[in-house]
């Protein structure tokens, strides 16, 4: 639920990040409303995700908070992206 909440909001901030750098570019698909638009249609998925996480905190995986581990999962991703990115110039 972590990893593909955080990648739908991902998807909203790249919209609102493309409404701001990139207005009058050409889309297939156009999300009425202009920026406010844009924004507000990513805060129900961000609503969302805030009390999936509050709801679940106290989840326990064995003896460790769900959290936790989805956390260090979510943090190895990104520092095994460096790595690889490291590796590939070489």
């Amino acid at each position: 639920m972590l990893l593909t909440g955080l990648s739908i909001l991902l998807e909203f901030w790249a919209l609102v990040a493309l409404r701001i750098r990139e207005p009058e570019l050409a889309r297939p698909f156009r999300v009425p409303g202009g920026l406010p638009g844009a924004i507000a249609l990513g805060v129900p998925p961000l609503v969302l995700m805030i009390l999936a996480i509050v709801r679940n905190r106290s989840e326990l995986v064995g003896a460790t908070n769900g959290l936790v581990i989805g956390m260090a999962i979510i943090a190895a991703g990104v520092a095994l992206y460096f790595v690889s990115k490291k590796w590939r110039t070489l």
